[in-house]
């Protein structure tokens, strides 16, 4: 099946992401990768992405600077080498109907120097049906949690 929005489809080899989880602040451990010291909502690797699709989740950051992380090896932060801005459907995953919570209601994405905020993206045909709110508070955090556990 091909994936959305005419993305390329590989067969074999892909990373499909979503929908229905829940990411909090995935970029205060080194643990998720052994080899990668950062991780943002969703991290992709190499170019082009195969088949790599992140959609119908939900990701809380510290900030806006850790909502993704694509690049071509493991040296992190951003600016986020695989990206190219001239070429999204080429080097970045599909992304949609995602939810964002940050401080102040931010989010961005450093694309080899060009920095696209979720606007950005979104005029670009990715992260359609997407949002981004201000962080929750804690409360309202472990609701998410327990939601997701059917508690």
């Amino acid at each position: 099946m091909p994936c959305p929005g005419g993305h390329k489809n590989y067969v074999g080899q892909d990373k499909r992401c979503g929908p229905g989880n829940l990411f909090l602040y995935p970029e205060v451990s080194d643990q998720i990768a052994s080899f990668d010291p950062f991780q943002g909502c969703m991290s992709s690797y190499g170019t082009p992405p195969v088949g790599e699709v992140f959609a119908g989740n939900t990701c809380v950051v510290h900030g806006k600077q850790y909502v993704y992380a694509f690049n071509d090896s493991n040296k992190h932060p951003a600016p986020n080498m695989q990206c190219n801005p001239a070429k999204l459907n080429e080097t970045i995953a599909y992304l949609a109907n995602n939810t964002f919570y940050s401080p102040g209601g931010e989010f961005s994405v450093n694309c080899q120097g060009t920095v696209l905020d979720l606007p950005g993206l979104q005029s670009r045909g990715y992260e359609k049906g997407s949002a981004v709110h201000p962080t929750p508070l804690a409360a309202d955090v472990m609701r998410m949690v327990a939601d997701r556990l059917l508690l």
